[in-house]
């Protein structure tokens, strides 16, 4: 007689009968079932944030749990069946992915599965410096970005004239490079640069503030009189402190409470006495 391998995971049993006239024999056949350790997912894949997970176990042998990663743990609960084993998974507070595994093997014998599990990262967008003050001056200026997403930059419309992003291969990608135009006018300016995550809302904001152009401008710059002499105003336009220089005797600045002194506009009284002068 032969028998065929069981592929069962249940023993099997049978009866043979051998008869020769009226004597009979009966033979009993019990066959061992086919040992098997089964888990029924073998890959898990979470979010960064703290969790736990359910394995359920198909086996007909005794079983131990080998845990390879200290932010994965066993927990034990007497909710739960023997076919059935709960992890718990901590809260993944890296910036980068990581992968996870969980042997359950037999326990004296050579049968093992194994479970992976892998937990994605802590998405960052970080700023070294969110606050820049710039001269009037054309320049570029590197904005260092420490992330692991991909992002892009948000110029605002108001801006785009005087702020552009440059792409460059030669700057880690890491660092953004924006270009500023000099700035013409006689006003400070400020511009809020937003470093996004293309796929959230996560995002990061940089201020860009640039100083004014310096400016003294004097209207008019000539003034043609009689010789009988007189008293002539000079505007003066700036955002700077100044100060007046006379060079000659003959021309007297005239001090009076009826004009008023602003940082952008002042107005001046200069007496020029009578006389000729050469």
């Amino acid at each position: 007689m032969s028998a065929p391998a069981n592929e069962d995971y249940d023993t099997r049993s049978c009866t043979v009968t051998i008869q020769s006239g009226n004597i009979t024999k009966t033979i009993t056949v019990n066959q061992g079932e086919n040992l098997g350790l089964l888990i029924t997912q073998d890959r898990y894949e979470l979010g960064n944030e703290e969790s736990a997970i359910a394995v359920e176990v198909k086996a007909n042998v005794e079983f131990e749990v080998e845990i390879h990663d200290e932010w994965i743990t066993q927990v034990e609960t007497r909710g739960l069946t023997t076919s059935e084993i709960a992890f718990k998974v901590a809260e993944n507070d890296t910036y980068g992915n990581r992968e996870g595994s969980i042997t359950i093997k037999q326990k004296g014998g050579n049968m093992s599965s194994t479970i992976t599990i892998f937990q994605s990262q802590e998405d960052a967008l970080i700023l070294t410096e969110k606050d820049i003050e710039l001269t009037s001056q054309a320049q570029s200026v590197e904005v260092e970005v420490k992330t692991n997403i991909d992002y892009e930059i948000i110029i605002p419309e108001d801006a785009k004239d005087w702020v552009s992003h440059t792409a460059t291969r030669a700057l880690r990608t890491e660092t953004v490079v924006l270009d500023i135009t000099q700035n013409k006018d006689y006003d400070e300016r400020t511009a809020k640069i937003v470093v996004k995550d293309k796929k959230t809302n996560l995002q990061e904001t940089v201020t860009i503030k640039q100083a004014a152009n310096l400016g003294l401008i004097v209207t008019p710059d000539k003034y043609e009189l009689s010789n009988d002499g007189g008293t002539i105003e000079v505007e003066v336009k700036a955002n700077v402190e100044f100060d007046i220089e006379i060079s000659d005797s003959w021309i007297t600045r005239i001090e009076t409470r009826g004009l008023t002194e602003i940082k952008q506009t002042a107005k001046t009284q200069i007496n020029v006495g009578k006389g000729v002068r050469r």
